[in-house]
């Protein structure tokens, strides 16, 4: 019995020693092998969550609102250059001063319009990089001296011109207002909107019956 117990100590020490020699040969325990493979899924799961994240800000810098690019309509694109170049400005109440002439105004709204209806007569103007219709028109009238009202906001988004001298909207009736043509023709665009290129022919008219008038209907337009 006695060299029963002695073999099986042998055995349980040279199991251990062979254990310790595997480990120093790098052939690993079954526990470190646990840790190892353990340590594999984590830095795999690191590396792909940090993939995931660099993908997502890539994503968001080549494209959409918050990108780095701008196209269509942007405002920022490069404009005509005005230099040297010039239009022309006219305003006028001629229905306006008909009314005056036949005393069918108030005193203080015939006082403002004059009697030949030219607020403005033609006028020739140099134009500056950027000029719109309304730019052009502001400049104009404060070289000359004439008051000028518009809204910058309305409800349809577009600057609106509502007093020129001081003759207001609704000062001549319910459908009076203020209304331009450019070489002849009525744009469909805000004051603010009409980007002037040189040559044009601007006409700001007042109208005391939505433009019929004066030639326009609004109301058909």
């Amino acid at each position: 019995m006695g060299n029963a117990n002695l073999m099986g100590d042998f055995n349980l020490i040279a199991s251990a020693n062979l254990k310790k020699e595997k480990e120093n040969m790098g052939m690993p325990s079954f526990e470190n092998t646990l840790k190892i493979n353990n340590f594999k899924k984590v830095s795999t799961s690191f590396l792909v969550a940090v993939l995931i994240v660099l993908m997502t800000v890539l994503a968001g810098c080549s494209g959409g609102n918050g990108g780095m690019s701008k196209t269509g309509d942007d405002k920022s694109t490069k404009q005509a250059d005005l230099t040297g170049k010039t239009a022309k400005i006219t305003i006028e109440c001629k229905t306006a001063a008909e009314k005056k002439s036949t005393g069918e105004l108030k005193d203080a709204v015939e006082a403002v319009i004059p009697s030949d209806g030219i607020i403005l007569p033609e006028t020739e103007v140099k134009l500056k990089n950027g000029d719109t219709v309304l730019s052009l028109l502001l400049r104009v009238c404060k070289e000359e001296k004439i008051h000028t009202s518009y809204q910058g906001e309305t409800s349809i988004g577009t600057a609106y011109v509502d007093g020129i001298g001081n003759l207001f909207e609704k000062d001549c009736g319910k459908k009076s207002g203020w209304m331009y043509t450019v070489d002849g023709d009525l744009p469909m665009l805000g004051v603010d909107e009409f980007d002037l290129k040189g040559g044009e022919n601007i006409v700001f008219m007042y109208t005391c019956n939505n433009g019929k008038d004066v030639g326009w209907s609004v109301d058909e337009k």
